[in-house]
């Protein structure tokens, strides 16, 4: 379920960051509160640094934090399909 949900929100934030929607704080804050309640807090952080990003209109930080937290999704991302795997 949080696999599933985690690649759909990497999406439409990826997405959103690219075309510098608004919607960027609410998909951070959706993904903040995701990522913590399943204890990925590396996860939430990152995306509450978002969120504040966003607040102040920082495009450039965002698009650069955007590669940290896509790693992390990615990180995630392999580390729960290994954990099928064992």
């Amino acid at each position: 379920m949080f696999l599933g949900s985690l690649k759909q929100l990497r999406e439409k934030l990826l997405r959103a960051i690219a075309q510098q929607k608004p919607t960027i704080t609410s998909l951070a804050h959706e993904l903040k509160g995701s990522a913590s309640n399943v204890g990925a807090m590396r996860l939430s952080r990152h995306s509450a640094k978002l969120e504040q990003l966003v607040s102040t209109n920082q495009w450039s930080a965002i698009n650069e934090y955007w590669q940290v937290i896509d790693e992390e999704i990615h990180q995630i991302i392999v580390f729960i399909k290994n954990m099928g795997t064992h």
